[in-house]
């Protein structure tokens, strides 16, 4: 099962300092401090690859999961976190000066339905759970939670699928 991605946004000034966040640079250049988060245990995250406007700018490090990005200009960027066993997530943060930037992660998860075989001999496939169908007779697509809100569902249908196919 796939869950939507979550990020959110907080800004602050370094002026509004508060314990527990990164202190950006004394000279007061524009930067972007950027924390991860586990949005589950809300733990720091780190190794998490940050990325400003596509471009790679640093790794999250240290307990509290965080990066310092400068110089930054001010003005609207796509903010992109990336880390091993987690969605990525990508949002819009609007920089005045310096600001901090929190990102909430969420855990990826694959579930395995079936094995065959050892791992050297065989191809992993994963399926994804789709929020549309196609109307064939209408020739158009509709929303429908009916496997993005139900496990067991889409479950049931791969099973079908890889039994009608071994």
């Amino acid at each position: 099962m796939v869950i939507a991605a979550l990020m959110q946004i907080t800004l602050a000034t370094a002026d509004t300092h508060s314990p527990g966040m990164p202190v950006l640079n004394e000279t007061r250049s524009p930067g972007l401090a950027v924390l991860c988060r586990d949005m589950a245990t809300g733990t720091g995250i780190t190794d998490v690859r940050i990325y400003i406007d596509g471009e790679f700018r640093d790794v999250t490090a240290g307990t509290g999961g965080s990066a310092i990005i400068t110089p930054i200009s001010p003005g609207e960027h796509s903010v992109r976190a990336v880390a091993r066993g987690y969605l990525e997530n990508i949002s819009m943060v609007r920089i005045s000066g310096e600001s901090v930037t929190t990102v909430w992660m969420h855990p990826a998860k694959i579930v395995p339905i079936g094995q065959t075989g050892p791992v050297e001999d065989r191809i992993d496939i994963v399926f994804v759970p789709s929020s549309t169908q196609y109307d064939c007779t209408k020739q158009q697509t509709i929303i429908t939670d009916y496997y993005t809100a139900n496990e067991d569902n889409f479950r049931k249908d791969v099973d079908t699928i890889l039994q009608k196919n071994s």
